[in-house]
């Protein structure tokens, strides 16, 4: 739940277009999106943030169903501090938002607790671990019920809502061992249980699921020469689901990655490749191999030419194979054929400074889908998860930033076209 970290205690986020499998695994299938959160914590600081709103009537009088108006309201405090145990700080933060629905039935109530401390060891070791939970009590809305009720669910799944509580613990530990060689273990543990009441299951009223991850990283990182970098590691991961949807579920995977990055003058070679190993239970299990190849051509003064290919892929979900709910009159069944999406992503571009204080960069991109996965009806008016089509998007951008010289105003400009076919 990524609403679940403050803003406040986020350094930056990075962004990585591009079938990104090859280090990061399943659902890196599009790209990667990185959240960085800040370092130790050195000052006493204390936030305090309240909001509130509320929603005008729809525009046409057949879609206002509420003669009432229709707020939202949030509050959060967070708090850090060292904690006097070496360079140690502890961030805490508690917030709760409120939002009562501009459709029907769409309303929620969250409440979410975060926690993090982070510090040094040891010599060249440090240590950050955090943790959060996360409740909410939220509505359904899963389609309209017509044209003139477009705000409105449908009449059987009109008061059906849903409560979720969900928990995270993590850590992350770095030892630099010297100036050639570092090493990183990340592990973590994420508990998800929710219930609702969609009408009768087989063990009563209302559909429920509880789901234990359990997650372990090892990473090593060593500057083989002075234009050498090698990253390796090993992941595992073990899901469990007790779930009376589709009782109890086990899966476990694995994977193997290295990255290489080498330099030759003014070329610079990235090549790098993961295996992946997933097996649900009662289903087949899966192996992927994802390869990667960056290229990037200095041509001085900040000007250089790039490439790069890469393949990604995602794995079917649990609830996807083997989903088996009534809701809304609509029924979801199982489907343990389900395959994996896969993609190629491919670009070319470059950079080029018109000037000391401006700079362009343009490039032309295109990625291929196999298998995309989406819920679709069958000849029996049923749901189920299907492998529905192979999709390829293409497009080019182009970005144009200029400081003007100064050292506190930056102009940006940018433009993308996207050219998506089914």
């Amino acid at each position: 739940v990524w609403e679940s970290i403050p803003i406040s205690d986020i350094e930056r986020v990075e962004v990585v277009k591009g079938a990104g499998s090859a280090l990061y695994g399943s659902s890196a299938l599009g790209g990667v999106i990185d959240v960085i959160t800040k370092k130790n914590v050195d000052v006493n600081s204390t936030s305090v943030r309240l909001y509130g709103g509320f929603y005008q009537q729809p525009t046409y009088s057949q879609w206002r169903w509420s003669s009432h108006p229709r707020y939202f309201q949030g509050a959060s405090i967070m708090h850090s501090q060292p904690i006097g145990l070496g360079d140690f700080g502890l961030v805490a933060s508690l917030s709760y938002k409120r939002n009562d629905g501009y459709i029907q039935n769409d309303f929620f109530r969250r409440l979410n607790f975060y926690a993090k401390t982070a510090g040094t060891v040891g010599p060249n070791q440090s240590l950050k671990v955090f943790g959060d939970l996360f409740n909410q009590y939220s509505g359904n809305f899963l389609y309209w019920e017509n044209i003139d009720h477009a705000l409105q669910p449908s009449a059987n799944s009109l008061g059906q809502w849903v409560k979720s509580t969900r928990a995270d613990l993590a850590g992350i530990y770095t030892n630099v061992m010297s100036d050639k060689f570092m090493w990183i273990l990340r592990g973590s543990y994420y508990y998800n249980y929710w219930y609702d009441n969609f009408g009768v299951t087989p063990t009563g009223v209302g559909d429920s699921s509880s789901s234990s991850t359990g997650y372990l990283e090892y990473q090593g990182i060593w500057n083989a020469a002075p234009s050498t970098i090698l990253t390796f590691g090993a992941v595992g991961q073990l899901d469990f689901i007790h779930s009376n949807s589709f009782t109890d579920k086990t899966s476990n995977s694995g994977a193997l990655y290295f990255q290489g990055e080498q330099s030759f003058d003014s070329l610079q070679v990235t090549l790098g490749g993961r295996y992946d190993y997933e097996k649900i239970q009662d289903k087949g299990a899966f192996n992927q191999f994802n390869p990667k190849l960056g290229l990037v051509y200095g041509l001085g003064r900040e000007a250089s030419l790039r490439a790069s290919i890469g393949t990604g892929y995602r794995a079917p979900s649990i609830g996807e194979t083997y989903a088996s709910i009534q809701s809304g009159g609509v029924s979801i069944i199982p489907n343990p054929a389900l395959l994996p999406e896969k993609s190629v992503s491919e670009e070319i571009g470059g950079m080029v400074p018109p000037s000391y204080f401006a700079l362009i960069d343009a490039a032309v991109f295109q990625s291929d889908y196999w298998n995309m996965i989406e819920p679709e009806f069958t000849s029996s008016g049923q749901i189920t998860f299907q492998n529905v089509t192979r999709a390829r998007i293409q497009g080019y951008e182009i970005d144009a930033s200029s400081d003007l010289g100064s050292d506190f105003l930056t102009l940006k400009a940018s433009y993308t076209y996207v050219y998506p076919l089914n």
